[in-house]
């Protein structure tokens, strides 16, 4: 999905980057997800459309607006304490409902699409047309009958060989919709946040791009996979901030079989065993800070503690205790899709702007730097000391309370990228 995904994002950053206001980065993670969705994953068109009315010209986006704001209400009312309360008529008449039915008709509307005119590149049609009569060189009994109707058949042709049904089909496309948009939206806004709070991080990623494009030659520079597999710091950063905000919270499993005592403690056959990843995150042995710091401060603390660094040393690699998506059969289905998506929304980001400044947050960073354009650790971890974060409260994942407000300019544009 680079292709896709890099358009987007950068049609997102230019509009951003062309503005002298504040822009919440909030904000442009949410639209940047959920365009994402319902371009690559459901294969939507949404597009924009300029209408002229008289002397004045303006995109008319109602669709698109529509969509972004059912998935947020969706995604919303599962933290809503009346989705867990019994009252009569309180789901047909609530707003999450509303949003799920509107997002049903839309994937709905694109699976009869699909059955009609056969596949395309989204992974919502990869569901319809999945099956188990594959052959070894990944082509499907479809393809096959296409052949011999000379390129004529349709999708309802292949319909006996399908293997999810069509309501298996809506349900996973749905939980890849709005699972994929919140993963992908609170991550990166949690990422544009810290990397705020430490311009040296960003200034080290906008580096990268850099040095990347010029080892691959200056005319080259796509963004795709083999490029992205070289940004190894670009990694570190995003694997950092799953670190700290890891986008599946806890694990629940069932003790099934036999009684076990784990740690000295019974846990009974039938028990659920809920699993804090965050917890683990921070217990694992293996994170340990790289500066001397108080006993109170937590590995898990973004201000002293986000250090993309750690991951490109293995003394100081999380172990495998690192499980940001969740593990097991119910790890999240959406993790390559937006680790993709990430990857390619920072190298953009960084190819346009040199610098953030956020907004209202007083870190005094700013003359903090040596000659060399190195922080002072010192001088950073004491003007951090009294600092705390507030997040927002009923989120799935953890968000900064104000956004992420920054200042651009077109100034700011990275030069020969």
């Amino acid at each position: 999905p680079t292709t896709t995904t890099t358009t987007t994002t950068r049609k997102k950053i230019s509009k951003t980057n062309d503005s002298k206001h504040i822009i919440n980065m909030e904000g442009v993670c949410d639209k940047y997800a959920s365009d994402i969705a319902w371009r690559y994953v459901l294969g939507l068109d949404l597009e924009e459309t300029q209408i002229s009315t008289g002397a004045k010209e303006y995109h008319h986006g109602k669709e698109i607006q529509r969509f972004h704001r059912a998935v947020n209400t969706y995604v919303s009312g599962a933290l809503s304490i009346f989705a867990y309360v019994n009252i009569p008529f309180k789901i047909l008449l609530s707003p999450p409902h509303r949003a799920r039915k509107y997002l049903v008709s839309k994937i709905e509307e694109r699976i009869s699409h699909l059955e009609e005119h056969g596949p395309d590149q989204s992974i919502l049609s990869s569901m319809v047309f999945s099956s188990d009569n594959y052959n070894d060189n990944g082509n499907s009994e479809m393809n096959k009958r296409k052949s011999s109707n000379n390129g004529n058949s349709t999708a309802l042709e292949f319909q006996n060989t399908k293997s999810l049904s069509h309501e298996d089909v809506v349900e996973n496309a749905l939980i890849l919709l709005v699972a994929g948009t919140e993963t992908t939206s609170s991550t990166l806004t949690s990422a544009m946040y810290f990397l705020s709070l430490h311009p040296h991080i960003y200034v080290k990623l906008v580096q990268e791009q850099k040095n990347v494009i010029n080892s691959l030659g200056s005319n080259n520079q796509e963004i795709n996979m083999a490029f992205l597999d070289k940004c190894t710091y670009l990694d570190a950063v995003i694997r950092e901030t799953m670190r700290i905000v890891p986008v599946s919270g806890a694990n629940l499993r069932t003790n099934k079989d036999n009684d076990v005592i784990l740690d000295g403690k019974l846990i009974p056959k039938g028990s659920n065993v809920f699993c804090n990843i965050r917890l683990t995150h921070e217990l694992d042995p293996k994170i340990v800070s790289m500066e001397n710091t108080t006993p109170t401060t937590s590995s898990m603390d973004p201000l002293l503690e986000f250090k993309p660094e750690r991951w490109l040393n293995e003394d100081t690699k999380p172990t495998d205790d690192y499980l940001p998506f969740g593990y097991g059969p119910r790890r999240c289905l959406g993790a390559a899709l937006a680790m993709v998506e990430m990857k390619v929304f920072l190298s953009v980001m960084t190819r346009q702007l040199e610098t953030l400044d956020l907004v209202g947050v007083d870190i005094g960073v700013q003359n903090s730097f040596n000659v060399s354009g190195q922080l002072s650790y010192n001088m950073y971890s004491e003007r951090f000391k009294q600092k705390k974060i507030l997040w927002k409260p009923y989120t799935i994942i953890p968000k900064p309370l104000d956004g992420v407000p920054i200042k651009v300019s077109s100034n700011r544009r990275t030069k020969n990228m």
